[in-house]
């Protein structure tokens, strides 16, 4: 189990964007500072599923979501790291800013906004 203070952002909203980037063999470099996979997790059968998984998202889309959330069981019961705390965001507005909207993704959408 490690310990560490990290932050993720998904790069698109899709369940595979997390549970395989940041747990997956091969997002595991031993003595490397760049291995994304912080926790030097590796479980070849879970990877395994991860990879049959991939596959089936891409023709039966319910199917796969089902089959993440028993992945993302699975590695909580191996528990390959500890949570800290979750940093939360925060957008202060002021009433001169105009048509704020917020992205679960993006935050704030900037290109959307304007100033008085």
């Amino acid at each position: 189990m490690q310990i560490s203070i990290s932050q993720w952002y998904q790069d698109y909203p899709a369940a595979s964007d997390f549970i395989n980037v940041l747990l997956s063999c091969g997002s595991f470099h031993p003595g490397s500072d760049a291995s994304i996979n912080i926790s030097g997790f590796c479980d070849k059968g879970l990877d395994a599923d991860i990879n049959k998984n991939l596959i089936t998202a891409v023709t039966d889309q319910k199917a796969a979501n089902a089959e993440w959330a028993k992945l993302d069981a699975a590695y909580t019961d191996q528990a390959p790291w500890v949570t800290m705390f979750t940093p939360k965001q925060l957008d202060f507005v002021s009433k001169r800013l105009g048509n704020f909207t917020f992205s679960d993704q993006f935050h704030m959408l900037y290109s959307q906004v304007w100033v008085q």
